[in-house]
């Protein structure tokens, strides 16, 4: 109880204070930041966009590749 009693009521009130403008902080956007996101969407959205239809040796699948668009035999039977 003896600690307690040297911090008195500023402890509590700075405390509240500082989660007070923590919490009023907010985020605001830069021009390069802006600029990161539109650089990475268009990157992701171009491949995207290739699909499974584009053609890349360093895409195919490995052993018993099955491509898009090819007919599967699953059990002797023909898959969509």
């Amino acid at each position: 109880a003896a600690a307690m009693r040297g911090r008195g009521l500023s402890g509590g009130r700075t405390a509240r204070c500082a989660e007070e403008k923590a919490a009023t902080v907010t985020y605001m956007e830069s021009a390069a930041d802006e600029r990161l996101f539109e650089q990475v969407y268009l990157d992701y959205a171009t491949e995207y966009l290739k699909g499974p239809m584009y053609h890349n040796d360093l895409k195919v699948q490995g052993f018993l590749p099955e491509y898009p668009g090819d007919p599967m035999f699953k059990q002797g039977k023909m898959t969509s």
